[in-house]
């Protein structure tokens, strides 16, 4: 029998998160010079011996591990962090072979990101297993999506064990580079029906590390460097490191608190869309240029008013997913009474609040963190929508025009024509209350699986959109 309940895993890794944030950087040249056990504490990348290059990489697998991103995300994130040291075109020499290596090729980008990627959750999932062992107290190994597998993997399909078993000891997966086998978790009734095995005698072999001449007893079907697992394997060492210095302790623990947060609002927002009519995103055919987002997706505005779930679609479609919006009812209602600025939490995005007792000056204040050539968005008054300086001049992106030429770009010079299309900060002298205007700084966004799930629930049907030539500003 196929056994399918498992307990619920989390959306963010946290454990993973904070395993991955306190490594410390190597350069190495072979694989086999950090080996093993020393991945537990120790971040490397074999053949990068420039350690801001090494930097790059480690921030840009701690984001894909927060931001739950693709690999086609990692990579093009890793070619712009990359090509803007001068890396693209690489080049280097091994003294010893005199082997060349020449940039990072996609089959490289990928052994790095599944590697890494797989390795942090695995210690995430081992915490779990222990932590749940009561209610699930078995494991059962699965193979894989590959479509060949190895012969020694075959071996242990479907092998049922307690999760104390030594063997999980040395053959938790991943076992080898490319391996995509993985355990579930059972409970007594589940392993006793599909059958409990007894722990399987473990051969070995010996090999020697060519860089250290070190002999390492190998288990047989295992690829030397894969014989331990990753979240049991826990050294004086590692503790330490986990622990680490208060900065970097500080550090993992303001991370996984910002976590926990978008989880708690990725929840929250799920809760509201009960009901909502949801309609899947797909990735654009090809990424479109502003002019043609804005062509795409603006229009005289029938709804209660779209600029909050607009402006969402206009980042959507800007990281290249195919979005419309102009939905009423009660999706319009969730995104325009917070749900956009939850959403904005969910991706990560940065943001500062300006407050005053007089609303010009609000205006001022926040616009002075406006930097040339970057895009943002601001929340004030009644409204919400995306803002730039082009030129020295601050413009705002107008969406919900019913002439087609007026959606664009507007120029303003003036705190007031801001406060005209924006609408009054609330402001109370009598309570002493000040206004307020919060500004987002869209430089760093990047998709992730919760931003795109939610989207689902703004994204509109062409022949269900609220919009057209009657409709107005809002």
């Amino acid at each position: 029998m196929d056994v399918n309940v498992t307990p619920k895993i989390q959306l963010i890794p946290h454990a993973a998160l904070a395993y991955m944030a306190s490594k410390k950087l190597k350069t190495s040249y072979h694989w086999y010079e950090v080996y093993a056990q020393e991945h537990n504490h120790v971040f490397t990348v074999a053949k990068i011996m420039e350690m801001d290059v090494l930097n790059e990489i480690h921030k840009g697998i701690l984001q894909a591990i927060e931001k739950g991103e693709t690999f086609e995300h990692f990579k093009k994130n890793m070619l712009n962090r990359l090509g803007e040291k001068g890396w693209g075109k690489f080049s280097q020499a091994d003294e010893k072979t005199g082997e060349t290596i020449t940039r990072l090729s996609d089959s490289r980008l990928k052994k790095i990101y599944f590697v890494n990627k797989t390795q942090a959750r695995q210690k995430g999932n081992w915490a779990r297993f222990e932590e749940s062992k009561e209610t699930f107290p078995y494991l059962r190994y699965r193979l894989g999506a590959s479509r060949q597998h190895r012969e020694a993997h075959l071996r242990f399909k479907d092998l049922v064990l307690r999760v104390d078993d030594p063997f999980w000891d040395t053959h938790m997966p991943m076992n080898g580079w490319g391996c995509k086998c993985w355990v579930q978790q059972l409970t007594e009734e589940q392993a006793q029906e599909q059958g409990i095995d007894e722990s399987p005698k473990i051969e070995y072999h010996d090999w020697i590390n060519p860089a250290t001449g070190e002999i390492h007893k190998v288990p047989k079907g295992i690829s030397p460097g894969f014989e331990y697992n990753v979240g049991k394997s826990q050294s004086q060492m590692d503790k330490e490191l986990l622990r680490g210095s208060k900065e970097r302790h500080e550090k993992i623990k303001t991370q996984t608190n910002q976590l926990m947060e978008r989880q708690k609002i990725y929840n929250g927002l799920k809760e509201k869309m009960q009901g909502i009519d949801y309609h899947a995103v797909s990735p654009l055919e090809r990424q479109l240029n502003s002019e043609e987002i804005i062509q795409k997706i603006s229009g005289g505005d029938k709804t209660e008013g779209s600029c909050a779930s607009l402006t969402i679609c206009y980042i959507a479609n800007k990281l290249g997913l195919d979005v419309l919006d102009f939905r009423g009812g009660k999706s319009q209602e969730v995104f325009s009474r917070g749900g956009a600025r939850e959403l904005l939490t969910i991706l990560n995005v940065k943001s500062i609040i300006e407050e005053d007792m007089d609303a010009e000056k609000i205006v001022v204040k926040v616009l002075k963190h406006v930097v040339e050539g970057k895009e943002y968005v601001l929340s004030l008054g009644q409204h919400m929508a995306i803002i730039r300086k082009n030129n020295g001049v601050i413009q705002y992106l107008e969406l919900q025009d019913n002439e087609a030429e007026n959606n664009t770009f507007v120029s303003v010079r003036y705190a007031k024509e801001i406060l005209k299309r924006f609408g009054r900060p609330k402001i109370s002298k009598k309570y002493k209350l000040a206004g307020r205007a919060r500004l987002w700084n869209l430089e760093d966004v990047s998709s992730n699986s919760e931003f795109k799930e939610i989207l689902g629930y703004i994204n509109t049907k062409v022949s269900e959109q609220n919009k057209g030539a009657d409709g107005h500003v809002r």
